[in-house]
């Protein structure tokens, strides 16, 4: 579990919220908390995954899409519920 420390992922997910996390495969459209080898870490919808590339699709009223390389990330895991603050 790991507690949302920002403000950044409203209106689905607020700061003081905890995420359940699990750490199993996600699939396109999971919620997910994605850690990458440098340490940081985002909520975002998964769009898509190959091998070489993640998209990620962020929350707020933006919807930002986010590309990066998958050699840059640590770690997916599905968000499995949220505890809302």
């Amino acid at each position: 579990a790991v507690e949302v420390t920002t403000s950044l992922h409203l209106p689905t997910y607020k700061q003081g919220d905890v995420l359940i996390l699990h750490d199993g495969k996600a699939e396109p459209r999971d919620h997910v908390l994605v850690t990458r080898k440098d340490g940081k870490a985002t909520v975002a919808v998964l769009c898509q995954q190959t091998k070489r590339e993640i998209i990620l699709m962020g929350f707020g009223v933006q919807h930002k899409l986010e590309k990066g390389k998958m050699k840059e990330i640590e770690k997916i895991s599905r968000v499995a519920s949220a505890i809302h603050a």
